[in-house]
This record gives C-alpha cells, structure tokens and sequence, in this order.
C-alpha cells in the first residue's frame, strides 16, 4: 500500500494535504499493528478494546481514503473499501507469519471489515450531500 502511495504521489501534479492525513493514520496502523503488545498496560479494563480500536483505525482509514481518490477509476468508493480491506488482511497475515508478540485473529479482521464499510456509509451519509468535505478536505 505505501509503495502504491508513493507511486501515486510522484504521478501527482497537485500536492495534497489529504496524502499527509493518509500517510500518518497508515503509520499509525502500522506501528500499533506491528509492534508487541506484551509490554503495553493497558488504560483501562474495557472487554474487546482491542476489537473497537480495530474498527476505528479502519473507519478512520477508509474515511481518508476516499477524498484522495486513489487512481482514475470512477468507483472511488469501492477502491477505498477494497484498500482498507486488503490492508486489514495484510496485517493479519503478517501478525501470524512474524511472530512479534501480536497474534492473527479472523475477529480483528471481522473488525477491520466492519469498520472499514462504516467509514464509508458514514462519508457518504454527512459529508457527501453536504459541503463539508469541501472544507475539511482541501484539494
């Protein structure tokens, strides 16, 4: 996915700011995905925590998805479901082959999912009709 960014950026004759908000939330993803939880204490003891945090993390990424429009392809939507997506499996799969102290689990990637197609209908439901995505995301 960092590699498409990159690609994508170079091809970009406009810089955007949403690139920047993209490209912090994915290392923000990365860093909590990758890295061991076994020296992390918890803040608070919520059953499924975890499961909410995988949700908002793909919300979250699926909702910066969709204003930078990946690619010329009309389905903008669809192309930010099936990133968020393959991201979500991507990091299960690397989670179960590395061995870093995080586990794979088919419930984190149900999360991933479910939050990932909740960023959607929530962009489209407020920010679509409306003119807020103008001022929130600058092109």
């Amino acid at each position: 996915m960092l590699i498409c960014f990159y690609v994508h950026l170079k091809s970009m004759k406009k810089f955007s700011i949403n690139y920047i908000y993209l490209l912090i939330w994915v290392c923000i993803i990365l860093y909590g995905s990758l890295t061991s939880n076994a020296t992390k204490t918890p803040l608070f003891e919520i059953p499924h925590l975890d499961k909410i945090a995988h949700f908002g993390m793909y919300f979250g990424l699926t909702f910066l998805l969709i204003p930078v429009q990946i690619g010329k392809i009309k389905k903008v939507n669809s192309n930010a479901i099936i990133l968020a997506i393959a991201f979500g499996l991507l990091m299960e799969l690397i989670q179960f082959s590395m061995h870093t102290g995080r586990q794979a689990s088919v419930y984190d990637a149900i999360a991933n999912t479910i939050g990932a197609f909740s960023g959607l209908l929530f962009y489209r439901k407020i920010f679509e009709k409306s003119r807020l995505d103008q001022l929130l995301f600058k092109n």
